[in-house]
């Protein structure tokens, strides 16, 4: 390359120190922030260039990033670090799909989880009515906290009543802000529902029984459910998002 370090620019100058790295074919590969000054169309192509080469070289890398998609994409296991301490530890699809702490749940993913405090009650067990729905959890003195990701929560005519709050384009997803019960809840439609939804519009939301999580609203701590969910007869499908019993 006929030009001097000076020259190139920040993103060159990022692949060029990759590179010289992984040229020397080191036993532990520590990379910190490597893609933070690359285009959004490089970094992808650069994370998968990436996890190529580690996977062909059998090379252990150490990967540093805010950006939790390239930690998912690249990583056998994501580290998920909060004030100094590791508060989860796991595969990326047990960090996305089964999360350890309401901290890793609330970090990793994007829309973020929606999540809700649940009232406290004297009883150390909680019957949680889940818009038509029932889990039973056990929980501290502090309550429950119950989560959901976006796109776990779909559009259903027999499900939980609610106003259209906003709806943004996010490319190919399309995100939908809906007031529900009382809550704010997001939600990523399609775009054929997207076309049909305007602000203060009437919508019906709802959410299969084991896509919800669990936490503890003292420890953070994930909580599993003591009971497969039921029916809530009495409640039907109209009753809210989330609330304890």
């Amino acid at each position: 390359m006929p030009r001097r370090p000076h020259q190139l620019s920040g993103g060159q100058r990022q692949r060029v120190a990759l590179a010289r790295a992984l040229v020397k074919r080191p036993g532990v590969l520590l990379l910190d922030e490597p893609l933070s000054n690359l285009d959004a169309h490089l970094r992808v192509q650069t994370r998968a260039e990436i996890r190529r080469l580690q996977l062909e070289l059998g090379m252990t890398t150490i990967l540093v990033t805010h950006d939790q998609s390239e930690a998912l994409a690249i990583a056998d296991r994501v580290a998920v670090m909060w004030a100094g301490r590791v508060v989860a530890l796991a595969s990326p699809g047990a960090i996305y799909d089964r999360p350890a702490s309401l901290l890793a749940a609330r970090f990793v993913g994007s829309p973020q989880m929606n999540t809700w405090d649940l009232a406290e009650a004297a009883s150390e067990f909680a019957r949680v009515a889940l818009g038509g729905a029932l889990a039973d959890v056990r929980r501290s003195a502090r309550g429950v906290v119950v989560g959901v990701r976006p796109e776990d929560v779909r559009l259903d005519p027999r499900g939980v009543p609610g106003t259209v709050a906003l709806v943004e384009t996010l490319g190919r997803d399309i995100l939908l802000h809906a007031d529900v019960a009382g809550s704010s809840v997001r939600a990523l439609v399609t775009p054929a529902d997207a076309s049909r939804l305007r602000t203060g519009a009437a919508v019906a939301v709802s959410v299969h029984p084991q896509r919800w999580h669990f936490f503890d609203a003292e420890s953070g701590d994930r909580v599993e459910p003591l009971a497969a969910a039921g029916t809530d007869r009495a409640g039907g499908h109209g009753g809210p998002v989330a609330a304890v019993r």
